[in-house]
């Protein structure tokens, strides 16, 4: 598992043809993730881990090999989930073109209207409301700060806070993507 000699090497040992690879004892192998490039970009993909003792006293390291078949490392197109099934609602001037967040619950407290709802760790997040008549429409936008930056896949519960124009005074809070009423937390 050790790399072949320079075959340049040859020149300077007087014409010597390089040594055979000497053999290496793999001392166990472990499931797990490790960085690969799919599709030009860096993602975690299950691999098999091996560490390799080589003679020597040199220091055991290890070698990473894919666990899955290469074809799969190819990046399909996203298949929508159900709550994106609807066509989401087109960005209102200078808004992110991200799409928009699926609002899963508001909590209010006078004219604060908290929306509650799931989002990755790398991403910035805002919220705006548009007041209708007896309907507040709630949105929630999605920045990246390094669009090239590698992410850990993995979402959390976030809120983020909108001032509405008067109190929600029995209003109906609607995701504004969806068109679905959200729940009160």
């Amino acid at each position: 598992m050790r790399p072949a000699p320079d075959r340049g090497a040859c020149e300077t040992d007087g014409g010597q043809p390089p040594a055979a690879p000497e053999p290496v004892t793999v001392g166990r192998a472990v499931f797990g993730l490790a960085a690969q490039y799919v599709d030009g970009r860096q993602a975690l993909v299950p691999s098999w881990l091996f560490e390799v003792k080589p003679g020597g006293g040199a220091q055991p390291f290890t070698v990473t090999h894919p666990a899955v078949d290469p074809d799969y490392l190819a990046e399909p197109p996203a298949a929508p989930s159900p709550r994106e099934s609807a066509p989401p609602a087109p960005p209102e001037s200078g808004e992110p073109s991200a799409p928009a967040r699926h609002v899963e619950s508001y909590s209010a407290d006078g004219r604060e209207l908290t929306l509650h709802f799931w989002g990755g760790v790398c991403s910035d997040y805002g919220a705006k409301a548009s007041e209708e008549g007896k309907v507040v429409k709630v949105r929630i936008t999605e920045t990246s700060p390094d669009p090239g930056r590698a992410c850990i896949m993995i979402a959390k519960e976030l809120t983020e806070t909108v001032t509405l124009d008067k109190p929600l005074d029995g209003r109906k809070v609607v995701d504004a993507r969806s068109g679905e009423t959200v729940p009160r937390a």
